[in-house]
């Protein structure tokens, strides 16, 4: 998805190509409601907007992947996916990403869905240690 991506800028008329071949948006899209499952392909598009602003300004020759697991000993950042993690269970199917440049120090995770293997979610919330994905069905 980066490599699709790289050098291009993400714009609405993509948007049906990346839900088909990379992001995870079929719940979403059988919603009952017109409204909410346009609301969340606006807040789609903004965020993956970021996304790919952000690959682009750390540079993708400078990203990497890992299996979460990798940073077990990075306590504070893998403390929601140990035994008593709220995420512990979504460990199989996640990757962290990192700078290369600072391999140690992950920089954020995704999760993907365990079916289609697509991309569910690239941001984790915090909420007074109350740890989740935001997948697009809680917006």
């Amino acid at each position: 998805m980066c490599e699709h991506f790289k050098g291009k800028i993400y714009d609405t008329t993509q948007r049906d190509f990346v839900f088909k071949e990379y992001v995870y948006f079929d719940n979403i899209l059988s919603d009952t409601s017109k409204t909410r499952i346009q609301e969340r392909i606006k807040f789609f598009d903004g965020i993956f907007y970021r996304m790919t602003l952000f690959i682009d300004s750390v540079g993708l020759e400078n990203l990497d992947a890992m299996p979460t697991a990798y940073f077990k000993d990075n306590e504070e950042f893998f403390k929601p996916f140990d035994k008593e993690g709220e995420l512990n269970e979504l460990l199989p199917l996640t990757l962290s990403y990192f700078d290369k440049r600072r391999p140690n120090e992950p920089l954020g995770t995704l999760l993907f869905e365990s079916k289609s293997h697509k991309l569910l979610s690239w941001i984790i919330i915090d909420q007074g240690g109350y740890c989740y994905f935001l997948t697009f069905n809680l917006i």
